[in-house]
C-alpha cells in the first residue's frame, strides 16, 4: 500500500515540471506542429488496467476516423480487445516514427529521458466535470485541433465472441446475475464489511429467483478459501475477457454485482444495471469524482446503484 501511494504521489510531483496545456493535460518536448502518426502507450498492466483502456478507446477510434495513423502499445488482454475492433497494435520500443505519444501521467517516469513529443493525460484531475471519456476526447481533440467536438457522446466498442460452451451452461428460462468480488488494484481499500455487502446483495437476488454466476481469475479462486453456498455457476478461471463481454450481452444475464471495476463499464456498454460497492477513498471528493465522472464515463444515466 505504501509503495503504491508513494508512486502515485511521485508522479503527481513530477508532472509539475512538465508544460501544462490545460487542466489534466501536459506536453513534454513540444516540437512538431504537424501530427500524423500517433502512439497511445499503455504497456504496463500495473499502471494501466483494462478499464483504463476502455476510457481511451473512444478517442483512439475518433483519431483513426479523422485520418490519423494510430497504434497502441498495451498488454496482451487489451491487445486482443483492440485488435478485435480494428486498432493496430505496436509491439516494439522504437518510438522514432511517431509524431506524438499519448499516455497517462502514471508513465511519466518511463518517458523521463525520452526525446519524443509526449502528451500526458491526468484522468484523476479534480477539474474534470464531465464523463471521463468525454473529457479525454475533448482535451485531446482540442490539442490536435479537431474541431467537431460539440455535444460529444462517447462509447467504447464491444468484444462479443460467441462461446458455445457458455450457451450450453446458461438456461434460457433462467435469469442470471454476474457476481465478482475481486479486484486487482486498490485491494488495500477493501475491508470485510464491503465484501459482505456484495455477498448480501447477491443473496437478495438469489431469494428473488435469480441464478448467480461467480467470475474471477484462476488466481482469485486459488487464493480464496471462502465457501459461497449461494453460487449456482462457478466460472472463476474459466472465462477469457471476450467471454465476460459475451456473458454480459446475453439477454438473460440481467445485472452485475461487483466492486467499482471494469465489470460495471461492460454492463454500461450493454445498457444494463450494476450494483456496486465502492472501494474506500481517503477523500470524499475523490469518491464523488469517481461516482459522477469515472463510473459513468460514457454519459450513462441511472445504470449504477451503490450498495
Amino acid at each position: 500500500m505504501i509503495n503504491y501511494m508513494l508512486i502515485k504521489l511521485f508522479h503527481k510531483f513530477q508532472i509539475f515540471f512538465i508544460k501544462k496545456e490545460e487542466n489534466g493535460l501536459y506536453i513534454k518536448n513540444k516540437t512538431k506542429n504537424k501530427i500524423k502518426k500517433v502512439l497511445f502507450y499503455f504497456n504496463n498492466y500495473h499502471l494501466m488496467h483494462f478499464g483504463d483502456i476502455i476510457f481511451f478507446e473512444p478517442v483512439i477510434q475518433k483519431l483513426i476516423n479523422h485520418g490519423f495513423d494510430v497504434e497502441v502499445s498495451c498488454d496482451i488482454n487489451a491487445a486482443s480487445y483492440l485488435k478485435f475492433n480494428n486498432i493496430k497494435i505496436f509491439n516494439n520500443h522504437n518510438f522514432n516514427k511517431f509524431d506524438l505519444i499519448i499516455t497517462k501521467v502514471e508513465f511519466i517516469s518511463f518517458f523521463n529521458k525520452s526525446p519524443n513529443q509526449i502528451l500526458f493525460v491526468d484522468t484523476t484531475d479534480n477539474k474534470i466535470n464531465e464523463p471521463l471519456c468525454v473529457s479525454i476526447i475533448n482535451k485531446i481533440s482540442s490539442f490536435l485541433k479537431i474541431n467537431d467536438i460539440k455535444s460529444v457522446i462517447a462509447s467504447a466498442s464491444n468484444f462479443i465472441i460467441q462461446n458455445n460452451n457458455l450457451d450450453i451452461l446458461l438456461k434460457n428460462n433462467e435469469r442470471y446475475i454476474l457476481f465478482n468480488n475481486y479486484t486487482h488494484s486498490g485491494k488495500f481499500r477493501i475491508f470485510s464489511n464491503q465484501r459482505k455487502k456484495l455477498i448480501d446483495c447477491s443473496k437478495k437476488f438469489k431469494k428473488n429467483g435469480f441464478k448467480i454466476i461467480h467470475i474471477g481469475t484462476q488466481e482469485d479462486k486459488n487464493n480464496d478459501k471462502s465457501n459461497y453456498e449461494f453460487i449456482d455457476l462457478d466460472l472463476r478461471g474459466k472465462t477469457r475477457l471476450s467471454d465476460v463481454f459475451y456473458l454480459v450481452s446475453k439477454n438473460n444475464v440481467i445485472s452485475s454485482v461487483s466492486f467499482d471495476t471494469m465489470q460495471i463499464l461492460i454492463f454500461t456498454l450493454n445498457n444494463k444495471k450494476s450494483f456496486v460497492v465502492n472501494r474506500k477513498r481517503l477523500l470524499k471528493s475523490n469518491r464523488v469524482f469517481r461516482e459522477k465522472y469515472v463510473h459513468k464515463c460514457f454519459n450513462s444515466d441511472d445504470l449504477i446503484t451503490y450498495v
